[in-house]
């Protein structure tokens, strides 16, 4: 039953924010370019490896996910991503890619 009311609860909020949003005039959602999804990804496993979570946490290295998944914009927005966090000298060395952050 209260699995029951958790989805209630969650469908009837979703819902309920899809409809202010129209009422505010929000009709148009633009979706990421390839090379800033690529760019998140990035900076989010730079700051993961930061923390010291190894390379079994990162996006990149998740089964069907890595560079050869993706288009060559995603491949240098995650790679700018990276390397922004990272900083010179830094990269990944991993069966998915490799490379070093100029």
């Amino acid at each position: 039953m209260k699995t029951e009311i958790n989805i209630l609860v969650n469908t009837t909020t979703a819902s309920l924010l899809v409809v202010i949003a129209v009422a505010m005039g929000v009709t148009n959602v633009t979706a990421l370019s390839p090379y800033q999804s690529g760019y998140n990804h990035g900076v989010g496993d730079a700051q993961k490896a930061a923390h010291g979570l190894g390379g079994n946490d990162w996006y990149i290295t998740q089964p069907g996910k890595g560079f050869a998944f993706h288009t060559p914009e995603f491949n240098r927005g995650y790679v700018d991503g990276v390397c922004s966090i990272a900083g010179s000298g830094s990269g990944i060395d991993a069966n998915q890619g490799t490379f070093e952050c100029p």
